[in-house]
């Protein structure tokens, strides 16, 4: 798993590629812990995203809740089908903005 940072005025876009488990998600966590206390809009772009495990979409769930606290946005952007199909059979639809 990689990923890249990138911050606007208006937006912090986190660019992800390869796998998100439960050997990546500590590293991706770690690696997005400031942008998750401070931006006011978080996009995470998955286009390059091979697959999601479940530890994965609990760091979603938990960077939803941190920007709810404050007002902020989090956007999922360009899910393949395999994530897409993860996060419809999740529930995950329902609480994320997926684009």
């Amino acid at each position: 798993m990689e990923f890249e940072v990138s911050k606007n005025a208006e937006k912090t876009t986190v660019k992800v590629k390869g796998k998100i488990d439960s050997a990546t998600v500590y590293e991706l966590e770690e690696g997005i812990k400031e942008e998750m206390l401070l931006a006011k809009t978080m996009a995470i772009d998955f286009s390059e995203l091979e697959y999601i495990s479940s530890a994965g979409a609990r760091l979603l769930l938990m960077i939803q809740k941190k920007m709810n606290k404050r007002n902020g946005n989090l956007v999922i952007m360009n899910c393949n089908k395999d994530v897409l199909d993860v996060f419809e059979k999740t529930g995950f639809t329902q609480v994320l903005t997926i684009i």
